[in-house]
């Protein structure tokens, strides 16, 4: 992931986005992991409070430097990711956006219960989901990643497949292709 996103930066693209855990420490390790990427600015969901301060310095590097988020799949921090985006234009810009582990959390949970038509279902698709993939949220329409981020990629991974191939046909997080990379030594 921190090849592909300084090949990203190398190659045109400005605005990184790195999906992970919702849990604090698992971003604060992936923010130290992605100091080696040396030229854009990063940010940690686990700081999105300087967020709205550090707008101007965004604006400002994004199309010199670029910008990586760490952000934790986390209804919250994904909208305060969504309204910095917007209030920095990001979307006139190339975006890799990278999912890890992209089996957890990201596919829509609530599809099974839309499918059997239980009572209880809800109607629209899950928080996460909604605000990486496609905001189908008649109050939030429009308001997700690949939505605002009009000129993006998206790179799932993770080593346990199996839930991004069993996506339905029509969901935007069904993989276009695949491959499979062996692990190197240690």
């Amino acid at each position: 992931m921190i090849m592909t996103s300084a090949a990203a930066i190398d190659n045109g693209f400005r605005v990184i986005v790195v999906l992970t855990s919702d849990i604090t420490d698992l971003v604060d390790q992936t923010v130290d992991r992605f100091r080696v990427v040396s030229g854009p600015l990063r940010y940690s969901s686990a700081s999105r409070g300087e967020w709205r301060t550090e707008q101007r310095n965004m604006r400002a590097h994004i199309a010199t430097h670029g910008l990586i988020f760490i952000c934790a799949k986390n209804g919250r921090h994904l909208s305060v990711l969504i309204d910095t985006l917007i209030a920095i234009n990001a979307a006139d810009f190339p975006a890799l956006l990278i999912d890890d582990e992209a089996d957890q959390a990201t596919p829509d949970t609530t599809t099974a219960a839309r499918a059997l038509r239980r009572a209880s279902a809800p109607t629209r698709s899950s928080t996460v989901n909604r605000r990486v993939a496609h905001n189908n949220d008649p109050l939030e329409l429009g308001r997700s990643l690949r939505q605002n981020l009009r000129h993006n990629v998206l790179l799932q991974v993770t080593a346990t497949p199996n839930a991004l191939f069993l996506q339905n046909a029509d969901s935007p997080l069904r993989p276009g292709f695949t491959r499979l990379l062996t692990p190197g030594a240690g």
